[in-house]
């Protein structure tokens, strides 16, 4: 057994970690599971980096299709997406999104307007900042999570939710995109 606060050691080091928070085991499974398939909002956000962007949403379908719909927003969500109406926190990591203009694939269905805040060029990425129409998420494990990312730029918003997306070294910032769920092309980030 080996003891860690770095996340990147453990995920790379560990055939399986324990994910743990106040001294309560808060799930333990191999690397990518725990990356994939978060047991709570706190691991959700605590592993990866950037953190997952998190916001309430509202589970919608019709005619076999599911979307997910927050602030003014709504993105149609994969076939495998509950076909259920219901009140959910939606999760998108910065490392699903993509700008468009270089991606292989575009539907409109899953694209959202945003204005970049902030582009931080890293060399080998871009991580850009952007707020969405959506209150943030406001539960004791997204801020038990800030508190314990404290001064890693996990940000909580005020009223409105704050996104990242880690892009590539190619992106040029510009004022105004559209972000895409899925793939896409054109002047979007893509999710």
């Amino acid at each position: 057994m080996y003891v860690t606060h770095d996340q990147v050691e453990a995920m790379t080091m560990a055939d399986r970690v324990a994910d743990m928070r106040d001294g309560v085991l808060q799930q333990i499974d191999r690397p990518q599971k725990l990356y994939d398939e978060p047991v709570n909002l706190f691991v959700a956000g605590f592993i990866g980096s950037p953190a997952m962007n998190l916001v309430p949403a509202k589970l919608g379908s019709s005619n076999g299709r599911a979307w997910a719909e927050f602030g003014s927003h709504r993105l149609d969500l994969p076939k495998r997406a509950p076909q259920q109406d219901r009140d959910v926190i939606l999760g998108i990591r910065p490392e699903s999104m993509e700008d468009v203009r270089f991606a292989h694939y575009s539907d409109s269905a899953q694209t959202l307007d945003v204005t970049v805040r902030i582009a931080e060029p890293l060399g080998s990425e871009v991580i850009v900042h952007f707020e969405m129409d959506s209150p943030p998420v406001q539960t004791k494990d997204v801020f038990d999570l800030a508190a314990d990312l404290e001064g890693s730029g996990y940000q909580l918003g005020r009223e409105h939710a704050t996104f990242t997306a880690r892009l590539p070294p190619t992106y040029r910032r510009q004022r105004r995109h559209t972000v895409e769920a899925g793939r896409g092309r054109g002047e979007s980030l893509s999710l």
